[in-house]
């Protein structure tokens, strides 16, 4: 769907723009995703 790649890619940009944003936090972002996609 476009809202779900527009809301990823939104999430994909708040990410690197966090630098407090750790692996620990990328990994569930990406966990979470991977379940609305499913």
């Amino acid at each position: 769907m476009q809202m779900e790649r527009s809301i990823k890619s939104l999430y994909v940009r708040k990410l690197n723009e966090s630098h407090f944003c750790g692996t620990s936090c990328q990994q569930l972002i990406s966990v979470m995703f991977q379940a609305l996609l499913e």
